[in-house]
């Protein structure tokens, strides 16, 4: 077992560690350029050309309490990431739902989550592009969003009856707008690492899983040695623990549950 201060200190190490890899998992990015055409009410895909349209670029605000907007972006993939797996960042304060240019859905967005403080290598903000860029790719994206939150605006415990901001409130905000080389050697590395690190919070301390866990996560930092290029070999040293099973004695639990898909708000 370990004392008390030893244990601190390792886990402050881990835990930085995890942060420091999380602003590695985008290496380069560049800004896209577009605007957007803010409405009260959703506009269909159909109908997102008769809108007028505003520069957009980040940190502006879009839009207010359930505001929605259209997003045009566009932008050209360097000829420098040519091999490189390039995705989209993409961050607008709120839930978002990305379409092509021919209207079809590719994926959700939302920079929020009920099970991890959201980064750039945990939120739902990172869109998939090219898996091995050729370089001068061009990117066209439609987004529409809605400035609410995962579980619909922020809201006032105990408001007056007549305040304004009764019913909540919330604002849409640019917060990235990007293309990206995706490091996902790096994100892969972070997903694990914090993974068993969890796990390693929920051993009993005084048990050998909880002191084996602990060393083989400070082991990981000591091997990268602050050089992304060691990402692969950390993963490998990481493998014995993530396959361990657990004790013969340990009951066996089945989840169940439904996937509530939530498509009123775009």
């Amino acid at each position: 077992m370990i004392n008390a201060i030893s244990q601190n200190l390792y886990c402050k190490k881990i835990e930085q560690f995890i942060q420091r890899l999380s602003q590695r998992v985008l290496a380069t990015t560049m800004p896209l350029s577009g605007g957007y055409a803010r409405s009260q009410e959703p506009v269909a895909f159909s109908d997102r050309l008769a809108r007028q349209y505003e520069p957009a670029e980040e940190g502006m605000q879009w839009g207010a309490t359930w505001d929605s907007a259209w997003f045009h972006l566009q932008g050209t993939v360097p000829v420098e990431w040519q091999g490189k797996e390039v995705v989209a960042q993409l961050d607008f304060n709120g839930e978002a739902l990305v379409f092509d240019a021919g209207g079809v859905p590719i994926q959700g967005l939302t920079n929020g989550s009920v099970f991890i403080d959201p980064g750039q290598w945990s939120g739902r903000t990172i869109l998939p592009l090219f898996e091995r860029a050729e370089g001068g790719e061009k990117v066209e994206l439609w987004v529409e969003a809605a400035a609410s939150s995962l579980f619909g605006v922020q809201r006032q415990p105990e408001a007056d009856r007549g305040s304004p901001t009764r019913h909540g409130t919330y604002t849409g905000t640019v917060n990235r707008m990007r293309l990206a080389v995706f490091n996902r050697e790096i994100w892969l590395l972070a997903i694990e690492m914090h993974t068993l690190y969890q796990l390693f919070k929920a051993q009993p301390a005084d048990s050998t899983r909880h002191t084996r866990l602990l060393h083989g996560l400070s082991d990981a930092v000591d091997l990268f040695a602050d050089d992304s290029a060691q990402a692969s070999a950390c993963r490998d040293q990481l493998k014995p623990l993530l396959a361990t099973p657990a004790h013969a004695s340990a009951p066996t639990v089945t989840a169940v549950g439904h996937a509530h898909i939530d498509t009123a708000w775009l």
